[in-house]
């Protein structure tokens, strides 16, 4: 793939009390076959010496930003659109990495085999690209159709998700009303205005860790009542019925509410887990009385459940390790 250079690239790093983590994501970007235009790390009024880990690297540009008073995740966010000085953007979260070192140079293709392009995203990945695939990309043309895949997919992930910079001057931006679903409902948008395109090969590994936001938001009474507004507005957007998207929506929200209460229960954000339980308790409680839902509820509520559930993991580790020891030493025999 030849890196093309008629594009450049403003990687807009948004961050908010991540000093631990941030250093990972400033040098994968740095690392790029592909060099992106600025590095704009807009810290959103952290108390934790975020500036001293961005001043040891020494690059002429990566950019730090603070606000005076913490603006809010949309606010931050969009202090990086309208800062961004690059034919494309890109937030690549402050917890987040690129996986491989020609990442940019994957998303930039996307934008110059299509000229229409206002999107262009991959799915994110939990490892590091392992070696340089051949990427395909998939089209979905302008208007009702791009719209839709958006709709359909929920989520684009924002790491791996770049935007063409001009078509962004285009909209207000992120909308607060919607919190931390507003990038879905900003992707709807996006999609009126050109073209989304999909690529095979990761560009960010999304990490996964105790202090991720996504097991505080829940506690949030808001916050539910946020994610099904979103999703009415990406439907309306997308031509699909309204009744039919409230639909969709409450099964799509118990699915990540799931998925959301076990990555919590896995790091031991306990109140986290079971605060996600009874979002799941309040929009279905017929979910509780499924065979398959049992044992993640008990273990959920139970006052020692992560600890049998890590010793009981911690047991199937060992056996599979004394497993492995016997059948090597079969062979050797």
């Amino acid at each position: 793939m030849a890196i093309r250079n008629a594009l450049s690239v403003s990687v807009c790093i948004p961050t908010y009390k991540r000093a631990n983590l941030v250093a990972d994501a400033i040098a994968s970007a740095l690392n790029q076959s592909l060099k992106p235009k600025e590095i704009l790390i807009f810290d959103n009024c952290s108390n934790d010496g975020i500036k001293q880990v961005v001043q040891q690297f020494e690059s002429s540009i990566v950019k730090f930003r603070t606000h005076s008073r913490n603006i809010g995740m949309c606010g931050n966010w969009n202090a990086c659109l309208n800062a961004a000085t690059g034919d494309v953007l890109t937030l690549l979260h402050s917890d987040d990495w690129y996986a491989d070192q020609y990442a940019l140079e994957r998303a930039v293709d996307g934008f110059a085999r299509n000229e229409n392009a206002s999107i262009v995203y991959s799915v994110s990945a939990t490892v590091a690209c392992a070696e340089r695939e051949q990427s395909v990309y998939v089209t979905y043309a302008q208007g009702l159709a791009a719209a839709r895949h958006v709709y359909e997919m929920g989520q684009l992930p924002c790491s791996s998700t770049f935007y063409r910079t001009n078509i962004v001057r285009r909209t207000s931006g992120f909308s607060d009303c919607y919190s931390t679903c507003c990038d879905e409902e900003f992707n709807s948008r996006m999609a009126l205005l050109g073209d989304v395109v999909r690529c095979s090969t990761p560009f960010a590994v999304y990490r996964r860790h105790s202090a991720h936001v996504m097991y505080d938001m829940w506690v949030r009474p808001e916050f539910l009542s946020q994610y099904l507004a979103s999703n009415l507005a990406m439907a309306a957007n997308a031509g699909v019925d309204p009744d039919v998207a409230k639909t969709e929506a409450h099964a799509k929200l118990v699915r990540i509410l799931r998925a959301s209460s076990w990555m919590a229960f896995r790091h031991g954000r306990l109140t986290a887990a079971r605060a996600i339980h009874r979002c799941i308790m309040k929009l279905k409680p017929s979910e509780y009385l499924r065979a398959q839902n049992m044992l993640p509820f008990m273990l959920h509520h139970i006052p020692l459940g992560h600890l049998i559930w890590r010793a009981t993991r911690a047991a199937k580790q060992g056996i599979k390790i004394i497993l492995r020891l016997d059948s090597s030493d079969q062979r050797v025999a």
